[in-house]
């Protein structure tokens, strides 16, 4: 997998992206938000920010599978495993 090309089109496809988000991890005591600016990540900072405009919610094993690429993020969502405000 070409970790340069995805990112490159993720800038392109998320350019003009102006948003805030919430990351939440309830059963492990995590939270975290940031600012998507023009497809960036900025500000990210620990806690929740109640002014953000999507929360991200969602069990750490869940979380875990995403991240070690066991679990489409997309899939997880569908399946409601992970919930999006």
């Amino acid at each position: 997998m070409d970790h340069d090309n995805l990112q490159k089109d993720f800038l392109e496809y998320a350019k003009g992206l102006y948003t805030s988000f919430n990351l939440h991890v309830p059963d492990a005591g995590i939270s975290f938000h940031w600012r998507g600016v023009d497809g960036k990540a900025e500000d990210l900072d620990v806690g929740l920010d109640e002014n953000a405009e999507f929360t991200l919610e969602g069990p750490k094993d869940v979380w875990m599978r995403i991240i070690k690429g066991e679990l489409n993020f997309m899939d997880a969502v569908q399946k409601k495993l992970i919930t999006i405000k």
